[in-house]
């Protein structure tokens, strides 16, 4: 008998990206749920959409990620003309703010101190950032 594996969840296990908001007409309805190939087609649209007016601005996304083990995440997106054609935005969103809250993901122009305190004034507390440090491991995000 071969033991069971349990597989890690990842980009493919996502049920639902619902978009709460974005500041384009490419999004006219709120809260509306996607799947993360579609969520990502739109986010794509508005890069393009920001990169045709050049105006050196970016688009402000909320999204929620559901997992459908039932974990979610809800997070903020800039989207500029330099996110034109990638994939995944979304989700390297949520990994770099994962990995920052964590404390694994230092600015280079940040001193050690300055990124612990940083990460105090935001409120993240040693056990935010060893959730957070599961959550990573837990979940394949890239």
């Amino acid at each position: 008998m071969n033991p069971t594996i349990e597989k890690k969840p990842t980009i493919n296990s996502i049920s639902e990206i619902i978009i709460h908001w974005a500041e384009s007409i490419l999004v006219p309805i709120n809260d509306l749920s996607y799947s993360a190939d579609a969520a990502n087609e739109i986010v794509n649209l508005i890069a393009m959409d920001m990169g045709s007016k050049d105006l050196g601005s970016c688009c402000k996304l909320k999204y929620t990620a559901k997992w459908f083990d039932g974990l979610s995440w809800t997070g903020r997106l800039d989207i500029t003309k330099e996110h034109i054609g990638v994939n995944s935005v979304i989700f390297k969103d949520i990994y770099e703010k994962a990995s920052y809250e964590a404390g694994l993901l230092k600015p280079v122009y940040m001193t050690n101190e300055e990124y612990e305190s940083y990460l105090k004034m935001d409120g993240i507390t040693s056990e935010r950032q060893n959730e957070l440090k599961k959550f990573l491991v837990m979940y394949e995000l890239l």
